[in-house]
């Protein structure tokens, strides 16, 4: 800040600004402290849920209503709700900055990714992707070493998928959801990574580490090729140690 030292006034004013400022933090700092001892009862849960409560579906154009049940994990932007008809639909609800509707629709047209209930540019940038809940037999694949005849059924699957002109971009076992009871059924999950082959790219910041291989040219703002894909799959069937030796 420039000011001439005979301006008096403009001293003045920087002085209660910066006093303004600490009055606020000893403010806040009381508010806080004081905070537990204050709540009588725990917010609603609808307070601590998205605002939106509503679609328009794809199936019909109409305008659906839904009904918020759980956050099942809290680092993830991931919510089951029910649909309001009648018998109560399951949906998962998943926000994101970014998302392939056409891959996703690809891959459920397969049969191995949940269908397809709402897709909706919501403010801030943001969208809101409803789909089918998944059943409660499937489980991510993270911490188990799938099985040849599912590495099988996953690759002949993102072969598919490739030959519709679509790549998935971030196919890790946390992405892979398993049937408990038949280890050979799968579903493929988030697409947020995925687009176009040939157009879309990896975003900032790709992640990798000692669990999570990726191939050495998977990088920021690099085409995502098909092979990834499927070198990510086959990284799967290695242990730890065949992986770390490979890096």
């Amino acid at each position: 800040m420039h000011y001439h030292p005979t301006d008096s006034d403009m001293r003045i004013k920087v002085a209660r600004h910066l006093g303004a400022f600490r009055k606020a933090i000893n403010a806040l700092e009381q508010y806080y402290r004081d905070l537990p001892s204050d709540l009588t009862s725990y917010p609603s849960q609808s307070q601590l849920f998205p605002h939106c409560t509503s679609f328009t579906s794809l199936q019909n154009g109409l305008v659906q209503h839904f009904e918020y049940v759980s956050q099942p994990f809290s680092d993830h932007l991931i919510f089951f709700a029910t649909l309001s008809n009648q018998p109560a639909e399951p949906v998962c609800i998943k926000f994101a900055r970014r998302y392939s509707k056409y891959a996703h629709e690809e891959s459920a047209s397969l049969g191995h990714t949940p269908a397809l209930h709402g897709f909706e540019q919501i403010p801030g940038g943001w969208l809101m992707i409803v789909m089918d809940k998944l059943p409660d037999e499937y489980v991510a694949l993270y911490g188990s070493t799938p099985s040849s005849a599912l590495v099988k059924n996953i690759r002949k699957h993102l072969q598919l998928l490739h030959q519709s002109g679509y790549v998935h971009g971030d196919v890790r076992n946390t992405n892979i959801m398993v049937s408990k009871f038949d280890k050979t059924k799968f579903m493929l999950v988030d697409f947020e990574w995925a687009g176009k082959d040939g157009e879309v790219r990896y975003p900032m910041n790709v992640n990798r580490g000692p669990n999570l291989w990726r191939p050495d040219d998977a990088v920021d703002g690099a085409l995502i090729l098909p092979e990834h894909d499927l070198d990510m799959l086959e990284v799967m069937t290695l242990n730890d140690s065949d992986v770390m030796e490979e890096d």
